[in-house]
């Protein structure tokens, strides 16, 4: 692996690093639909390099006396969502003797990142958080730059890699029941409902707005219309034999609309890995903007980055064509009556 550099490490490089290692257990993010897409990529690349790794449950760790630790990439180490006090706890035990984060966003977490030394490797999915990070750092933690895990993801050979986990039963049985629940329908024609047919260089194409409503939504455009469809699931990511279905499942509903208008990283790089054109609003720390600059600006012409507030013009025309037409009002008028009944 390339550290303490701005070379970007490949896919192949990364292998290497974590064959290295020997046995290692894998503690993936734990998050939204999105964080499921990146652990269960990560689980696809760690099966198809044959890699000798273990699940790991924080709430029952290893019981050895050492053993090698990867935790999955995402955006969890920010300051938008609450302590970190769990993850310090693991990712900086006694018993680790080699830890490394695989592509991450980091953000005003400085006293968190001052607490890795010599063991751990982290690496950045961006240069503005490789640029953050390397300055916060101890000179001993190893630093480099990849993408984002989500873009090695197959979807043409989606299987599980994951099994059934002790202390996780309770989450694999919830989604088996999400899944029998018609949920795939049902994202189908959220989506359905948030897609509208507008005019995009001049030509008529059906245009999505997938837009995010928690703590990291920092661009203003909102609508009622909008769906925000990372939320349809939230859970550890340990992952399970039902877990392939629902990214199917999301992959489908992401096939309707030719164009992606969303701040949900993970949904716009699903959105280009389905073939479509994607407009990424970027967020407050420039996430998304950074991961457009480094992995998807040469690989996928198709990625637009919008920054500050302004969309382009054919964008906004369809955004107010989306809130303000006839089917809408009816559809809003019909939501309300039912509210109140």
């Amino acid at each position: 692996m390339q550290t303490g550099s701005q070379k970007k490490t490949e896919l192949h490089e990364l292998a290497a690093s974590l064959r290295e290692l020997g046995e290692f257990y894998y503690w993936p993010n734990e998050g939204n639909l999105g964080d499921l897409l990146i652990a269960e990529a990560t689980r696809q690349f760690f099966e198809r390099e044959k890699l000798n790794w273990k699940p790991f449950c924080p709430m029952n760790p290893p019981q050895e006396a050492s053993y090698n630790l990867v935790y999955g990439g995402g955006g969890r180490f920010t300051s938008h969502w609450g302590s970190l006090t769990r993850h310090r706890k693991h990712l900086t035990a006694p018993q680790v003797k080699q830890c490394i984060i695989l592509p991450h966003s980091f953000y005003q977490v400085d006293d968190f990142l001052r607490s890795f030394d010599n063991r751990h490797t982290i690496i950045c999915r961006g240069q503005h958080t490789y640029d953050y990070v390397t300055a916060t750092v101890s000179p001993q933690v190893q630093v480099a730059l990849a993408d984002d895990m989500a873009l090695s993801l197959n979807l043409a050979t989606m299987a599980t890699c994951g099994t059934s986990i002790a202390g996780y039963e309770a989450e694999e049985k919830q989604l088996s029941t999400l899944l029998n629940s018609h949920v795939g329908r049902i994202m189908q024609r959220k989506v359905r409902l948030s897609t509208v047919r507008s005019t995009l260089n001049s030509k008529c194409c059906k245009i999505a707005f997938l837009l995010r409503t928690d703590a990291e939504k920092s661009h203003p455009l909102t609508s009622p219309m909008a769906y925000d469809i990372s939320l349809v699931w939230s859970s550890s990511c340990a992952g399970n034999s039902h877990t392939p279905r629902l990214i199917k499942l999301f992959a489908d509903a992401l096939h309707h609309p030719d164009v992606v208008v969303t701040d949900r990283l993970h949904v716009g790089i699903l959105s280009l890995l389905c073939g479509k054109t994607v407009y990424l609003l970027d967020n407050d720390y420039g996430k998304l903007g950074e991961v457009h600059r480094l992995s998807l600006q040469k690989r996928y012409p198709t990625a637009q980055l919008i920054t500050g507030q302004h969309l382009p013009p054919d964008i906004e025309k369809a955004f107010d064509k989306l809130n303000n037409s006839i089917f809408t009002r009816l559809y809003l008028a019909l939501r309300k009556l039912r509210k109140r009944v």
